[in-house]
Formats: structure tokens, C-alpha cells, sequence
């Protein structure tokens, strides 16, 4: 039987923070909505006492692997001392099904990707000069998601709620702590909390609305992601009615499960609410917001590609095909070579960056089975090496801003 490597968690997490997940997610998003043949079947399984099982599949035409992962949810194993997450992430190979790794990440690398995801639509939907942010919920994905928005919007505030108040004074003191740039507070009142703020985050697995439509107001961008079953909702019908623009990770899963469905259930809006996936927004096809008035909502079920290997640009810090955290891009002289033309004897010296390494050269191998378990696969030529937390690399170029947030930044001056 042919062998394969099994990663734990705790070698999960030493590879890869949250930071290095936003790119790829991004590119994730934008793979899943404009390649076509794109396949990524998702099923729920819902268990005993509010737990569910998600088993998800993401394969990408022309990629050298697939992958299925499965991630339970079991919210009850609070009360017993236990984690609330779990499952496994399995690597295959695309043309012959062998297994290529099993990452047993306790459902961490989903939670990260969730965040990403969240951070990702902020930073496309979101006015640039949101300041103010109010989280409800209070558990693990709740955390992630203030996180995250620290790292794509300049947060000045940011308001904890929970239905149980003494988990949101728990978690406004870490993130208080954590990040001291932050003004943070646990807020018993969500209403006069999300009046006040330029973005809301819903991360809670609540059967029955928590955020309401007559609480929103011109501006805000709102993104839901705690209701991915049938069962689940987080949005009241109006939230859908007031946006403007409504943008989904995935229009078929939207359909099928949390608010989007429910309020499709119920008959409070009609399958053409939905204006595009944020794939769609981020590939320049369907305009995100488009004034800084517009009420914008992402909802997220959660999509396979997010989790599909893709070999991205390496980071560049490599020395001869081995990474050197310590060591910035060297410039290197390449051959000689005679300009053509009438000057013949005039003669150039032309500098590039070292070469990138083939797939897996130089790589530590737990971090590219992690990286490949992030990002989708259209088998290119090139490995990723995501920055680990203490490492001196440099820091790469910030992509510019899209066009039309630009354009609103224009505006605001």
C-alpha cells in the first residue's frame, strides 16, 4: 500500500496564519466563478443536538489534484470539555486517485479559510474608510472574523455581541488585549451597536434572524456566513429587501442553504435577489458596490475551491531552490547577449531574480501541503510558500485597489 504524509494539528498550525490565506482565497473566489467545469459538490449532514457534518468536494479543470475534506461542527462538545470542530482535510491525485496527503487539522484550516473569506468580501464590498465594525456572535469564527478585518480595513472600533453576555465580555477582553490599536466593547444592545457601524459580521449558528433590516443604514456592508444549513438563519427577509447589492460565494449553495433559502422558503424574495457571486465581483463581470450609499451584503455558504490546491507565485526569499527566511531578492547577472541592430558591438547586462523553484523543490513539506490544501489548482509550474509567523521575509507588494473602490475613495475626498 502506498504510503502518504499525515499532517497533525498542531503542524497545521505552526505552517499557516491567516494572512498568508487572504490571496489565496481571493483567487480561490475568482477561480470557482469564472472556470468553467468548475465542480464543487457540497453535502450537509445534520446530527444529533445541533451538530452537523459538512463534506465538500473542489476539483478545477486541467489541476493535478482533488480534494475532499470533512468538517463537523458539534457546538454541544462545549459543555463536555471538548473542541468543537473536527475533521480532516485528503489530498488526491488527480490522474490516478492515490492519496497525496490527509491534513488532520481539527478544523482549523476551515476556520481560517472562513475568515479569509469574510476579510476578502469586506475588502471588495466594504466602503475604504469603514472604521467602525460590530461582530455578533462569540465563538471561534466570531474571533477569527475581527481578526481578519483588521488586516483589510483601518478598524478604529469594534463591538462584541452575543447572546450570552459573559462569552461576549470574554472575547471583547482577548481581542482587547490583542489588538490595543482597537477600541472594542461587548455590547448588550445589537441594535444601537449596528446602527452605528460601517460593517457587521453574523457568525452564529442561530436558528431565527439576529440581524434586521430596519437596523441597517445607507453605507454599510453586511457579511453573513454562520447560517450554511437548511435550518440555519441569520438575516431577516428585510436585510435581503433593503441591500442593494447581494453577493454570494456560490449562487447554486445560496439557494440551497441558509438565508438566501429561507427567505426563498418563505416567500420573501425571488431566486433573481441574488446580483452575482463575489468570484464574479472580484473578475471585474458584476459590479460589487458601486456607491458609497449602497447597503451591501455577503453571504457565504462555503465553496470547495476555497480549499483546492494551487501552485502560487513562491515567495521571494529562495536561495538555490532552498528557502532562506533571512535573505532578500538577489539580483543576479544573466548571460551576455549581443543587442542586435545596427550598434552590434554595444553589449547588455540583463538582472533577474533567482529562478523558481519546480513544485515541492526546497519546500518544507508541511507547509505545502497545507498551502495546497487552501488555494485551487490549475497545475502551474510554480509552489507557494506562505510567510510563517517569525520569519523575515519581505513583505510582498499590496495589490491595487479595484477600480471601483477607487472610485468611491475618490469620492469620500
Amino acid at each position: 500500500m502506498t504510503s502518504f504524509p499525515l499532517y497533525t494539528a498542531d503542524r497545521v498550525r505552526a505552517a499557516v496564519d491567516l494572512a498568508d490565506l487572504l490571496e489565496p482565497v481571493a483567487d480561490a473566489f475568482t477561480a470557482f466563478s469564472t472556470t468553467e467545469g468548475a465542480q464543487a459538490p457540497v453535502m450537509v449532514l445534520p446530527v444529533a443536538d445541533g451538530g452537523d457534518s459538512h463534506v465538500k468536494a473542489a476539483h478545477l479543470p486541467g489541476g493535478r489534484h482533488f480534494l475532499v475534506k470533512i468538517a463537523n461542527w458539534f457546538p454541544g462538545n462545549r459543555a463536555r470539555g471538548l473542541p468543537e470542530g473536527g475533521g480532516f482535510v485528503a489530498l488526491f491525485d488527480a490522474s490516478t486517485g492515490a492519496v497525496t496527503a490527509v491534513l488532520e487539522d481539527e478544523h482549523h484550516l476551515s476556520d481560517l479559510r472562513t475568515a479569509a473569506a469574510g476579510a476578502v468580501c469586506a475588502r471588495v464590498l466594504s466602503r475604504p474608510d469603514a472604521t467602525r465594525a460590530t461582530v455578533l456572535g462569540t465563538g471561534m469564527q466570531a474571533e477569527l472574523q475581527a481578526r481578519a478585518l483588521t488586516l483589510v480595513r483601518p478598524l478604529r472600533q469594534l463591538h462584541v455581541w452575543g447572546r450570552d453576555h459573559h462569552r461576549a465580555l470574554a472575547l471583547a477582553g482577548r481581542l482587547g488585549r490583542d489588538l490595543p490599536h482597537l477600541d472594542v466593547a461587548a455590547t448588550d444592545d445589537p441594535e444601537r451597536a449596528v446602527r452605528r457601524s460601517d460593517i457587521v459580521v453574523t457568525a452564529t449558528a442561530s436558528p431565527t434572524p439576529v440581524l434586521f433590516g430596519s437596523w441597517l443604514r445607507p453605507g454599510q456592508h453586511v457579511t453573513a456566513l454562520g447560517a450554511d444549513a437548511p435550518a440555519k438563519r441569520e438575516l431577516d427577509g428585510a436585510c435581503l429587501h433593503r441591500a442593494t447589492r447581494v453577493i454570494v460565494d456560490s449562487r447554486e449553495l445560496a439557494l440551497r442553504y441558509g438565508d438566501v433559502h429561507a427567505a426563498l422558503a418563505r416567500g420573501e424574495v425571488t431566486r433573481d435577489r441574488v446580483d452575482g457571486e463575489i468570484g464574479e465581483v472580484l473578475a471585474g463581470r458584476v459590479p460589487g458596490r458601486r456607491t458609497p450609499e449602497d447597503i451591501t451584503v455577503a453571504k457565504l455558504i462555503g465553496i470547495g475551491p476555497r480549499t483546492s490546491p494551487r501552485p502560487r507565485r513562491p515567495s521571494p526569499c529562495w536561495k538555490g531552490g532552498t528557502h532562506d527566511p533571512r535573505a532578500p531578492p538577489r539580483l543576479r547577472p544573466r548571460a551576455r547577449r549581443r543587442v542586435r541592430g545596427p550598434h552590434r558591438r554595444r553589449v547588455r547586462t540583463e538582472h533577474r531574480l533567482p529562478r523558481r523553484p519546480a513544485v515541492g523543490e526546497g519546500l518544507d513539506p508541511e507547509r505545502h501541503a497545507a498551502q495546497a490544501a487552501v488555494t485551487p489548482c490549475r497545475g502551474g509550474t510554480a509552489a507557494a510558500m506562505p510567510r510563517m509567523s517569525g520569519q523575515e521575509c519581505p513583505t510582498p507588494r499590496p495589490r491595487p485597489l479595484p477600480t471601483a473602490e477607487r472610485a468611491l475613495v475618490r469620492t469620500r475626498a
